[in-house]
């Protein structure tokens, strides 16, 4: 009769509506033989609500019937008659476990406002069983228990770590190879948010692995997405678990209705192997379902000492490693993801997107695409929407994009090595440029491109150096920072011979620190690629014919020209500021397509007197029989030597500040006699002699002697400087 009556009982409490009660009976069967609390599914066990309205010692006793399993109960704080526990909570109290018919034990509770929960179960899960609890007070004390409703819908799903998705939790760059799981929250009319429950459990292969930390993360899923992430924002981060079970972990939280979530399972350390369950507690019917892989291609590389070259603030950035990518025309986005293997602490790293599929030396604004902040962290992702571009570009006709040397658009097809040929139809090709933010940073990265699985496979590669490379460091110094040639002196500027053994193109690049243009004095900086007509001498004098290019003065760190050469040329480089004086460091630096050398060349010594026109000593040129009464300069040759006169006229000036006159101004450079006068019997007593011009600009003259390839042995010399008109004039004379 009495096992009659607990059947009665039981399906009273089971099918019926719960009714307070100081004794229960009900079963583990099933699911609900959850075990007990070392276990995930402890969860799933029978749930009692124990009101207790004052403050009172209550004992409660758990009976097993006809079975000899280990069992006991738990008493937790509750959070009310209508909702099972889901999240571990510190018991209140609990019994001892055993596998006698019955176990009592006694606990003082006070009246709390969420009650009590008790949980009785089995130690193991799985042991099926009947029962019955009771609750008894030690005074007239009201306490009655109630089962609580399980009105959760729990939707689980198993999944397993190994190989590559043991990625860790997000402190680490292999995060995103984690499984992923997309949580859909079904549109409610009137409802403004469904509440949800994660608990993440696991079933360790390894013993080694039975001590690992488990969590989850939640993020808000872009629309439309079916394959797993390889970008995932920080910003995006709706909820996350704490990372402090080694059994399991769970979340709970509040999600809009109509919206898809982002479930990251992970353990904290990467590369732990073992299975796991996913379950999410919601009265709602969420769906849950695994995002399907990604295909990676990568490469790695490293910053070496030649190869850190630091980010577009520096002039160095020519030096990074660069990659071509070609990605099919097909794909709407390609996600590309930087890592860096630092041995201490992380490099600010970033990276540039090109147009093209050449290593860049130029980079002009439509050839840029897209680019990263530098930040000092492990990795970072970046996407490329190739949708947009081939859009963007339909506008654009390709041969306004990519001029310069180191960018060719090139035929339709290009060979890659290793690879078939690639049809620019079907491709769209890019150059990734990853880098640290300052030069000199080395270590190892990997650089990867992540496509849906089963869509075309992208092609990423090295990008070959395509030229040669030499560099001179010089100074501006008191007696080498000339200017530039609107200046006399900037023949003083130190210059650099440049030899080019084959035809082909060059690129000339001067560079300056960046803290130099924030100079107050700072102006400009330029530099003259010039002929050097077979001769091994500086270059002493410009024209439009010897100037093969000039690099624009630019009030920048930088400044570059390009410029195309014969087999064999030889080019003198002059690299100055715009105006006479500025002192400071600089990079000379030569990108060819083919071998060249690159040398200084010694710094001529620099002689110089004032001197002026007037009165007597204004004796025109040569053409009047007073020119002799012109100043005159001996220079002594100790030893064979080539030298360069240069004459400046300093104009007079009005009273108003204009310039009054400008005479044309020449020199004659002759031999002298044994008094050390002027020798001129014949033509071939005179070494050199100038054109009288006057000043283009009208501010100076400058005459410029001797003519190329012309040597001066060891002798004396008279150099006259002569005005073309008896004027009164100042003038300077100088030789080097």
């Amino acid at each position: 009769d009495d096992d009659e009556d607990e059947e009665d009982d039981d399906e009273e409490v089971e099918v019926g509506t719960p009714q307070p009660s100081r004794s229960v009976t009900s079963a583990w069967v099933g699911t609900t033989a959850g075990g007990c609390m070392n276990y995930p599914s402890w969860r799933y066990n029978p749930q009692y609500f124990l009101h207790v309205e004052r403050k009172a010692t209550l004992t409660l006793t758990l009976t097993q019937h006809d079975a000899k399993e280990g069992m006991g109960f738990y008493i937790l704080p509750g959070e009310g008659p209508t909702k099972k526990l889901i999240h571990p909570v510190k018991p209140c109290g609990k019994s001892v476990f055993g596998t006698q018919p019955s176990i009592s034990s006694s606990v003082e509770l006070e009246p709390r406002e969420g009650g009590y929960v008790v949980m009785p179960c089995t130690f193991y899960p799985k042991k099926h069983a009947r029962f019955s609890l009771a609750v008894d007070a030690d005074s007239d004390a009201d306490a009655s228990l109630i089962l609580i409703p399980d009105l959760w819908i729990v939707k689980s799903v198993d999944g397993e770590w190994k190989d590559q998705t043991c990625g860790g939790c997000r402190n680490h760059p292999t995060f995103v190879y984690n499984p992923q799981f997309k949580l859909h929250i079904p549109s409610m009319t009137g409802v403004d948010g469904v509440d949800l429950s994660v608990v993440l459990s696991s079933n360790p292969k390894e013993p080694q692995n039975k001590g690992c930390i488990l969590g989850a993360y939640i993020y808000a899923l872009p629309d439309s997405a079916s394959t797993k992430l390889v970008k995932i924002d920080s910003k995006d981060l709706v909820e996350k678990s704490n990372f402090t079970s080694t059994q399991e972990s769970s979340v709970s939280m509040r999600l809009l209705p109509g919206k898809d979530y982002l479930l990251v399972p992970c353990t904290f350390e990467p590369n732990i192997a073992q299975e796991f369950s996913l379950s999410v507690f919601s009265q709602e019917a969420v769906m849950v379902s695994p995002l399907l892989d990604t295909q990676e291609v990568f490469v790695k590389g490293t910053w070496g000492p030649e190869s850190a070259g630091g980010c577009f603030n520096f002039s160095t950035w020519r030096h990074n490693p660069q990659y071509t990518l070609h990605v099919p025309k097909s794909l709407d986005t390609v996600n590309v993801r930087l890592v860096q293997h630092a041995q201490e602490g992380c490099h600010a790293i970033g990276l540039y997107v090109f147009h093209g599929k050449k290593r860049r030396l130029v980079v002009r604004a439509d050839d840029l695409v897209d680019s990263s902040p530098c930040t000092p962290s492990a990795f970072f992702d970046f996407s490329i929407n190739v949708r947009k571009l081939l859009e963007s570009e339909e506008e654009v006709e390709p041969q306004t994009r990519g001029r310069g040397l180191s960018v060719s658009m090139g035929a339709k097809q290009w060979s890659i090595a290793g690879s078939e040929e690639v049809s620019e139809e079907e491709f769209v090709s890019f150059i990734i440029m990853p880098c640290t933010y300052y030069p000199g940073k080395c270590g190892d990265f990997t650089l990867s491109v992540f496509v849906p699985k089963g869509a075309p496979q992208p092609l990423l590669r090295e990008a070959p150096k395509n030229w040669k490379f030499q560099e001179a460091k010089g100074s501006w110094e008191s007696g080498s920072a000339g200017g530039c040639i609107k200046y006399p002196s900037w023949r003083v500027n130190r210059q650099y011979r440049c030899k080019m053994k084959e035809k082909g193109k060059a690129m000339v690049m001067l560079s300056v620190d960046n803290k130099v243009k924030e100079k107050p004095s700072f102006r400009s900086i330029g530099f003259y690629v010039c002929r050097a007509n077979d001769s091994p001498d500086p270059t002493m004098m410009v024209s439009d014919d010897i100037i093969v290019k000039k690099g624009p003065f630019r009030k920048s760190h930088e400044t570059y020209a390009m410029f195309s050469y014969e087999a064999g040329e030889e080019f003198n480089i002059i690299p100055s500021t715009f105006e006479p004086g500025f002192t400071c460091e600089y990079n000379l630096s030569v990108f060819s397509t083919a071998e060249m050398e690159l040398t200084a060349l010694s710094q001529p010594s620099l002689l110089a007197l004032n001197g002026e026109w007037s009165g007597d000593n204004a004796g025109g040129s040569v053409n009047n029989i007073s020119w002799f009464l012109n100043p005159q300069y001996e220079l002594y040759v100790s030893e064979k030597m080539r030298v360069a006169a240069v004459l400046v006229q300093r104009p007079r000036l009005a009273k108003n500040g204009d310039i009054a006159q400008i005479d044309g101004i020449g020199l004659i450079v002759c031999k002298t006699d044994e008094t050390g006068g002027a020798l001129i019997e014949s033509a071939e007593d005179i070494v050199g002699r100038t054109p009288y011009e006057q000043s283009p600009d009208g501010t100076l003259r400058t005459a410029r002697f001797p003519q190329p390839n012309t040597t001066w042995h060891t002798s004396s010399f008279l150099i006259g400087a002569i005005s073309a008109q008896q004027h009164s004039c100042e003038h300077e004379e100088g030789w080097q």
